[in-house]
């Protein structure tokens, strides 16, 4: 197994920094679209031509422009927390390397999939920008919610991987403290 180069908890910090505050930012028009009837999530979920229009219809001109700029600024936010993945699931796994190497084999293959749920994300909000532009004709809500399922699912492998083998490595870490600590001195 390859090991990457050491990424330093700052940089893993401030990704993960980056990615926090684009999705505050991302919440101002997702309250808006929230309070004209229905969030991102739904819109994103609506696997139907006429759920979508009716989510249109519901959000009027106002929730359109929200919708526009939620869109437009998730492209940014796919760059920030598919970095912050990838170097969590690439810190992980050097980590692990050594004391768990079948877990750590898994880091890769998970960084991976964070990358691949980003260009689904990417295809879903086409999609989405489609449906806000040219109307919510088939195929685009279908190819969005089959992008946004392909992302999640992704996505959500990737960070509970992190997570995991980030208790693994805290745990692995508070052990070898108490063993240091319980040793006789020399």
């Amino acid at each position: 197994m390859t090991r990457t180069p050491a990424i330093s908890g700052r940089t893993l910090a401030i990704s993960a920094a980056a990615a926090l505050s684009i999705m505050v930012i991302l919440g101002i028009p997702e309250l808006t679209m929230q309070r004209l009837g229905a969030g991102i999530l739904d819109f994103e979920l609506a696997r139907t031509p006429e759920t979508a229009a009716r989510i249109l219809a519901d959000w009027g001109d106002e929730g359109r422009q929200a919708v526009l700029w939620s869109l437009w600024g998730d492209f940014a936010f796919i760059v920030a927390y598919t970095t912050f993945a990838v170097l969590a699931c690439l810190t992980v796994r050097n980590a692990l390397a050594t004391t768990r190497p079948q877990f750590a084999r898994l880091g890769q293959i998970f960084a991976s999939g964070a990358v691949i749920a980003a260009a689904a994300d990417c295809i879903e909000n086409a999609n989405l920008l489609a449906i806000v532009y040219d109307g919510p004709d088939s195929p685009y809500p279908q190819v969005a919610f089959g992008a946004a399922v392909v992302k999640f699912t992704l996505i959500g492998a990737a960070l509970g991987y992190a997570l995991i083998g980030g208790g693994l490595v805290l745990a692995a870490r508070r052990r070898r403290l108490l063993a240091q600590k319980n040793s006789p001195p020399d």
